[in-house]
């Protein structure tokens, strides 16, 4: 089931009915019993997927509240981990249909495993419920594209019981609007566009344009997400902040996707940094001491890399990401001699600026190996009539002054005014029509 069709609106409609009338003693039920029409929609198969993710974390995560030490704990929970890894491996390898939200799904369930296997000795898991681990799981706003919610986070607002505010319907309203305009005014009108046709100059114009389709994509599909959550009561976590603002590579990534940023982070670069026999590296005189730095960045980018796709390009951005990174933390010395050497110059707006297209530039030049699995063949962005071109370098320049502004708005009314606004516009100069089918969003193939 796609957010941009009829069948998402009468469901969403539907369970916010029942959710402030009919179902207040039993909300959060309502939702997983939403979330399942939801996924049940792509197929039983793929539901089998999601159950057995959900049945096997449950019984791992009660075998391991039995037992006090921590070794006896790994066999549940290495046994399960490899399950589940291993479908996820499975399905990436395989040219079967790829389970709708199974990425997600996956790492947002294992960090939940981790957590309960980190718990100290004697500590109960977080849900003793199998029907509320179902409902972290497979929340039906956060299934396809995330965000990757931790259990610490999301338990006190998923469970909960809520009323009907005029501050959360309005704000998850707006995020719903601008979400939709982000997609259908400006992802899917360019679209159609991204190629690698053209030489070098081609190759150039497709990887900037790739680099704001991505942004519009994702973050519109995040923004649904996290308005429609919002419309039940319930927080998810932001995903992006400005990245286009960040001034390295490496800020970037803290700003883009920030879930599944904190996820590698803290489940594989710092446990694979601190593992004793990378420790050992860094006595080695020809490695160094950042030996240990150098070797859990790589994996970590790599188990990026393989997460976004199997193949090789995929494999060769998240290397290239790392390789990036590591040499900017190791230029680090040289950056604070010229700051000090040069403070007015290091500290000026010019050179703020520069940094932040440099970083904007290189991002997109490595996330355009990504163009190498679209279809080639494109007409090009100048071969859009003038009404179109007009369209879009207005719906983008909205977006760059407005977004952030209108995210912030506090007052019901001016919410609704906005999100009234924006539904009218992606209405008007909206990427659809007779014949015209809206792609599904991209991160949806991850």
């Amino acid at each position: 089931m796609r957010f941009v069709s009829y069948e998402f609106l009468l469901l969403l409609a539907v369970a916010l009915v029942l959710y402030y009338t009919a179902c207040r003693k039993c909300q959060w039920q309502l939702l997983l019993a939403a979330s399942a029409v939801f996924y049940a929609r792509s197929g039983a198969l793929h539901l089998l997927f999601i159950t057995a993710t959900v049945a096997s974390t449950f019984l791992a995560s009660m075998a391991m509240a039995k037992r006090e030490r921590k070794r006896e704990r790994r066999l549940p929970f290495a046994l399960c981990l490899v399950f589940n890894i291993g479908i996820l491996a499975f399905f990436k390898y395989s040219p079967l249909a790829f389970p709708l939200g199974l990425s997600f799904y996956t790492l947002q369930t294992m960090g939940y495993l981790i957590d309960c296997y980190r718990a100290r000795p004697g500590v109960k898991p977080a849900l003793s419920n199998p029907f509320k681990l179902a409902l972290f799981t497979s929340f039906f706003p956060q299934l396809t594209q995330g965000p990757i919610s931790r259990f610490g986070e999301l338990k006190d607002t998923l469970y909960a019981r809520h009323e009907l505010k005029a501050d959360d319907f309005t704000e998850g309203l707006l995020r719903v609007a601008l979400g939709l305009f982000k997609k259908l005014v400006i992802a899917e009108r360019l679209m159609p566009l991204l190629g690698i046709q053209g030489g070098f100059a081609g190759w150039c114009v497709s990887s900037l344009l790739y680099a704001v389709t991505i942004y519009c994509d994702f973050t519109g599909g995040l923004d649904i997400a996290i308005g429609v959550a919002r419309m039940f009561g319930i927080r998810l976590s932001e995903n992006f902040d400005r990245p286009f603002y960040a001034k390295s590579v490496s800020e970037y990534w803290r700003r883009w996707h920030m879930t599944m940023g904190s996820w590698f982070r803290d489940y594989i670069f710092y446990p694979m940094s601190l593992w004793k026999p990378v420790l050992r590296l860094s006595k080695v005189k020809a490695l160094g001491k950042r030996a240990p730095v150098w070797v859990a960045t790589t994996v970590t980018w790599l188990a990026t890399g393989l997460w976004h796709g199997a193949t090789w390009n995929f494999v060769l951005w998240g290397l290239l990401n790392g390789l990036v990174i590591l040499v900017s933390q190791e230029l680090t010395p040289f950056y604070k001699k010229f700051g000090k050497k040069y403070p007015k110059l290091s500290e000026s707006k010019v050179f703020s600026a520069f940094r932040v297209v440099r970083t904007f530039l290189l991002v997109a030049a490595i996330r355009s190996l990504d163009l190498l699995t679209l279809a080639s063949g494109k007409k090009g962005l100048l071969s859009l009539p003038v009404s179109a071109l007009i369209v879009l370098v207005a719906a983008v320049l909205l977006l760059v002054i407005g977004e952030h502004r209108m995210r912030k708005l506090q007052n019901p009314a001016a919410r609704m005014g906005a999100s009234l606004s924006l539904f009218l516009l992606t209405l008007v100069f909206g990427a659809y029509g007779a014949g015209y089918d809206v792609a599904s969003f991209i991160y949806t193939r991850f």
